[in-house]
């Protein structure tokens, strides 16, 4: 690690602690984001995904129809733009100062901050991989005074306290807009759901409805793109889900434009798979991944049994072990639990989403999550904080997921 610690060589020290290791520690117990294809050469403020939707209609038993039929294959577009994720924290600049010759204060100093903020962010993609790009991270089913209780507790695990929190009568996507005031977690009950503020949100938030979905300040209508963006829990134009994405309108061919969506019908969930995978197989979809909640990965876990086979995929450190369904043609489909991936906004439905994963791209503008400085060799990651003393750190980066083949995903509710 080199010299004793000082003030100045606080950045190298942060660079030797965090460089090779941000990666992994950001993708652990995260599979959808450590295996999702990544792509960090994003420039320019859109990038331009077209969808193949048919043509090619040159075909006949007879060559005058072939050739009269004749077409272009047609595509659909969509202007795909990036969104913004950051976390900021800050080093007492004494504690700095007065540890400079203890080595392993110092670091242990920074680590903890450093960690604090990691693991802020990575929570924060890790629900956004699994929603819609509106923002919210929670939706309440009653108010009172100074409580609002999920509809699914589940949900409170996005939750921090001290986090301020911003309502609306929306999931982000319409674009409503929030109430104009915000209010601060105080308290948080993993048990029962419950969320308790600083101020008496029911007189307080001028416009908040009775039940209305939450959001971390500033994350409304401006969170990354996550799977059911692409793979929409209903069909486009239905419920919340918006008609179009990016600009694409996807109503005229709602599988082929926004993932087939399944239902288990009283199914067991193995028997709701296995069915759900014949009728992909059908619609010439390559599973290759299933994503769940942990609850219904056990369930399949525990009904399986003796049929059990597991296999690891490992990426960089950090190794991920899924369970084996066998498909069609004798296809092996990888499964995941995924502790974020929703209900939907009144938690009566789980999800499974059945994934052709090499068809998404994580695509960012350089290296994400990145340290937010312009410094050569890593130095300047810490900064002097204006108007504190102390040392600011920023990590964050700009990017987005989509996928170009929506046709190729599906989901499985079970109610």
């Amino acid at each position: 690690m080199g010299s004793a610690a000082t003030v100045a060589n606080v950045p190298l020290i942060l660079k030797n602690v965090w460089d090779d290791t941000i990666t992994d520690y950001f993708n652990d117990e995260q599979p959808f984001m450590g295996l999702v294809k990544h792509d960090t050469s994003w420039d320019g403020l859109y990038r331009l995904i077209t969808v193949a939707t048919g043509g090619m209609a040159g075909r006949s038993a007879t060559f005058g129809d072939a050739k009269a039929n004749k077409s272009p294959t047609s595509y659909l577009q969509m202007q795909v733009g990036v969104r913004d994720n950051f976390a900021t924290w800050s080093v007492d600049h004494k504690l700095i100062t007065l540890s400079r010759n203890d080595r392993g204060a110092l670091v242990r100093a920074l680590t903890a901050q450093t960690e604090a903020a990691t693991m802020k962010l990575k929570a924060s993609q890790n629900f956004m991989n699994w929603r819609d790009g509106g923002g919210c991270v929670g939706r309440a089913s009653s108010l009172s005074t100074t409580t609002a209780t999920l509809y699914d507790l589940n949900d409170i695990r996005n939750f921090d306290i001290g986090d301020v929190i911003e309502f609306a009568g929306d999931s982000g996507v319409a674009a409503g807009g929030v109430c104009p005031a915000s209010a601060t977690i105080t308290a948080l009950n993993e048990d029962t759901g419950v969320i308790t503020f600083d101020i008496n949100i029911v007189t307080g938030i001028p416009g908040i409805t009775a039940t209305p979905y939450l959001f971390h300040k500033g994350d409304y209508n401006l969170a990354f793109y996550g799977v059911p963006a692409y793979c929409t829990l209903e069909a486009p134009g239905v419920g919340i889900v918006p008609s179009s994405v990016w600009g694409m309108l996807r109503t005229a061919y709602p599988t082929l434009l926004a993932g087939s969506r399944f239902t288990a019908s009283n199914l067991l969930v193995v028997e709701a798979i296995k069915k759900a995978l014949a009728t992909a197989y059908r619609r010439k979809i390559e599973t290759t991944h299933l994503f769940m909640p942990p609850e219904v990965f056990n369930d399949i876990e525990m009904s399986l049994q003796g049929q059990k086979r597991y296999v690891e995929e490992k990426v960089g450190g950090v190794g991920y072990q899924a369970l084996v369904f066998t498909t069609q043609g004798g296809k092996s489909v990888k499964c995941y639990a995924d502790a974020d991936i929703p209900k939907n906004s009144t938690a009566t439905t789980k999800y499974i989403f059945g994934l052709n994963l090499p068809e998404f791209k994580f695509h960012t503008a350089g290296e994400y999550p990145g340290w937010l400085n312009t410094v050569a060799n890593g130095a300047g990651k810490f900064m002097t904080e204006q108007n504190a003393n102390a040392t600011e750190g920023r990590l964050g980066g700009y990017g987005q997921l989509y996928t170009n083949s929506p046709k190729q995903h599906w989901n499985l509710a079970l109610t």
